[in-house]
């Protein structure tokens, strides 16, 4: 991930994307996974939420440019 940002801001973009996806996902998974089993009445609710966010990321790795042959200063 760090390869895809530009290098001008590239520890601010990395360190600002992790950090803010963090806070927002994990501090609203608890609450989304007791909505879900409330919702639901099923205990294994959260499971399929783990399932979609799983889900999400092995797209997102299948459209992810490879750089790992490309100079840093470029990439």
């Amino acid at each position: 991930m760090v390869e895809a940002a530009p290098v001008a801001v590239r520890c601010t973009a990395i360190a600002l994307g992790y950090n803010v996806t963090l806070g927002i996902v994990g501090g609203l998974s608890p609450l989304v996974a007791t909505w879900l089993v409330h919702r639901t009445g099923d205990n294994l609710a959260p499971a399929f939420m783990i399932m979609a966010a799983a889900a999400i990321s092995f797209v997102a790795t299948l459209f992810y440019k490879e750089t790992s042959r490309t100079p840093l200063e470029t990439a």
